[in-house]
């Protein structure tokens, strides 16, 4: 019985079976018969030819079960091994075009490697400060500060390959910054020497902070993670390698006690009026009263006093590089009522 007989036999017993009671929905009922018994009957007539004749529809369908899947995974195999032959055979084509060494190493993803090793960490620093900077995100000392933290970190740890920079060399270079002098480039026993040198040695310099060493990290790692989502490496091995602090870097900055402000405003420049220039005498005060930045007091004018309501205030503006420097840099303070007199 050759396969038409067969499925012309299946298909009209399958249609005596369900006539009675399913005679209005003949349609439907063959589209079942189609998905459940022709297409395992046409498989086994196209993969096994041999074992097709003299077997029942049973039989036949259960050969279809049990050999389907191994054929599946059989054909996986096969098409992988085609792809990685035919790759070999395109590699050793290029490599002759091109005159170098292109074949392929044991891995399918040849090209994803090549493209993370072929790539330096001051590469990778150059295309990411690049693109933020051509989007106006940063501002001059913004990008200095990024720039000379990379740049530090090509001098403690090497001009890595981003592939090849490893989570152990993120700490070895938190390490080294824990052992980092503060103005290392102006101190007269430091600024002639190699850094790598300095922070290899018990030097006995005051060293850089907690706040400055998480600054360099936090860099490190921003830097990373625009090279995980770039594809330049597999993943962001300077994540979450900060020093924690248990205080926040601005509890360091310890109030006055009061007899250092009696010594400031007991002196005889408040005293007997002995100043040289008028802000010697109101930029203190203005400190003590209004709590703002050195900085921002000394940028007020006349036009940034104003009234609202009756009360007079200074309309605190901090640019930097011709923007807001941040959210709280944009604020009213009031004078003191003493002060307006």
């Amino acid at each position: 019985m050759n396969a038409d007989d067969v499925l012309k036999e299946i298909k009209q017993k399958f249609i005596d079976e369900v006539a009675s009671e399913y005679k209005d929905n003949a349609p439907r009922m063959y589209a079942v018969f189609s998905s459940k018994f022709e297409e395992k009957v046409n498989w086994v007539k196209k993969h096994l030819p041999d074992e097709f004749e003299g077997r029942s529809v049973e039989e036949i369908i259960a050969l279809h079960d049990k050999c389907a899947p191994v054929f599946k995974q059989v054909k996986k195999e096969g098409d992988a091994k085609e792809q990685k032959k035919m790759e070999i055979e395109i590699r050793a084509k290029a490599s002759a075009f091109y005159g170098t060494d292109c074949t392929p190493t044991s891995s399918l993803h040849v090209e994803q490697e090549k493209k993370e090793s072929s790539f330096q960490f001051s590469q990778i620093v150059k295309l990411f400060v690049d693109e933020i900077s051509s989007a106006g995100n940063w501002t001059e000392k913004t990008l200095f500060e990024n720039e000379a933290t990379y740049k530090l970190f090509v001098e403690l740890q090497g001009d890595l390959s981003v592939s090849d920079i490893k989570v152990s060399d993120i700490i070895n270079f938190k390490r080294q910054l824990q052992n980092l002098p503060s103005n290392i480039n102006k101190l007269p026993a430091t600024r002639d020497r190699k850094t790598l040198d300095v922070v290899g040695e018990s030097h006995g310099l005051k060293t850089i902070s907690t706040t400055t060493i998480n600054k360099h990290l936090t860099k490190v790692s921003s830097l990373f993670k625009w090279a995980q989502r770039h594809d330049y490496c597999n993943t962001n091995c300077a994540s979450d390698l900060a020093i924690k602090q248990k205080k926040k870097a601005k509890d360091d900055r310890l109030p006055f006690e009061l007899g250092e402000l009696s010594q400031i405003f007991l002196n005889k420049i408040y005293r007997e009026n002995k100043y040289l220039h008028v802000h010697h005498f109101w930029l203190p005060l203005l400190g003590l009263y209004t709590g703002a930045r050195l900085n921002e007091l000394c940028k007020l004018s006349i036009s940034d006093i104003k009234e609202k309501g009756g009360v007079h205030y200074f309309d605190i503006l901090v640019y930097e590089d011709e923007r807001l420097k941040n959210a709280s840099s944009k604020r009213p303070i009031p004078i003191p009522v003493s002060y307006t007199h």
